[in-house]
């Protein structure tokens, strides 16, 4: 999709029963946004083309059980939910003095100082919360 400012619209009127239309538009942000999110199936035949960055050998993973891991982003843009960038990370783990999620790829870190124990932690924007409390 692209943000665009009002849209100039002329029409030419070919014969009776026919016209034709030109739209101009300015795309003011200079790039384009996604309507989808990586986080769903990839299927050429529903809206993702070649053109998206999408390796044709890849299925990125969200959900994993390790201390450290790697999630793809299918955008040349850093995601930054500061910038109202939509994030969500769901976080179940057993911490007795807390504990430190670090994107490598910005440097952000987030501390977590509290002990916990297999209590839901969620991370939404920048926002924290811990079992629905923030």
């Amino acid at each position: 999709k692209f943000d665009i400012s009002k849209c100039d619209i002329s029409k030419n009127i070919k014969d009776g029963s026919s016209c034709e239309f030109e739209v101009t538009c300015k795309v003011y942000k200079g790039y384009y946004e996604s309507v989808y999110e990586t986080d769903t199936e990839f299927k050429m035949s529903e809206g993702w083309m070649l053109e998206s960055g999408i390796p044709l050998d890849f299925t990125p993973k969200y959900k994993h059980k390790s201390k450290s891991f790697v999630i793809w982003n299918g955008s040349t843009d850093t995601i930054d939910p500061r910038m109202h960038h939509k994030l969500k990370i769901y976080i179940q783990l057993t911490a007795s003095k807390g504990f430190e999620l670090i994107n490598h790829t910005t440097g952000d870190v987030f501390k977590y100082k509290k002990s916990i124990e297999k209590d839901e932690l969620v991370l939404s924007s920048v926002y924290a919360y811990r079992n629905g409390e923030r």
